[in-house]
């Protein structure tokens, strides 16, 4: 009997302390170009002194965090910094999937997706050009948007 309520005790043990895991952070590092993985990346969240770097695939991790909000901070040579706010929960890892990172010297690069597509066939010079998302339209979707 006393061994029975020893068994009982020991698991419940062990039961509660899986559940007393805090959460933690993981994800891959790849670059803008290509997105390509990035290895030896310095991932590092400062308000707890914590560093870790990527692997060959490109993938950190942080284990056992308290719940709440962090500053990761991704660094590497060739490449500019990133800060990215990160909300952990209890007994959740946070899983940032891919977190792209840009070449130094490409910030002001912008995306061909950025710009905007405008009319350009004004035949008289008195007519303002304007986006075609503005000209008037009987497609019901453009008057909509």
């Amino acid at each position: 009997m006393k061994l029975k309520v020893l068994l009982i005790l020991m698991f419940a043990a062990v039961t509660f302390t899986s559940y007393a895991q805090d959460g933690g952070i993981r994800g891959k590092v790849v670059s803008r170009n290509g997105r390509v993985a990035l290895s030896n990346v310095q991932v590092k969240i400062e308000s707890l002194g914590l560093t870790a770097m990527t692997d060959k695939d490109g993938n950190f991790i942080f284990e056992n965090l308290p719940a709440g909000s962090y500053t990761v901070l991704f660094s590497t040579p060739d490449f500019e910094d990133l800060n990215l706010m990160v909300r952990v929960g209890d007994k959740h890892v946070q899983d940032l999937k891919s977190v792209i990172i840009v070449p130094s010297g490409q910030s002001a690069v912008l995306d061909d997706a950025v710009f905007a597509e405008f009319d350009s066939d004004s035949s008289s010079s008195d007519t303002q050009a304007l986006p075609s998302s503005l000209s008037s339209s009987k497609d019901l979707f453009n008057n909509i948007a």
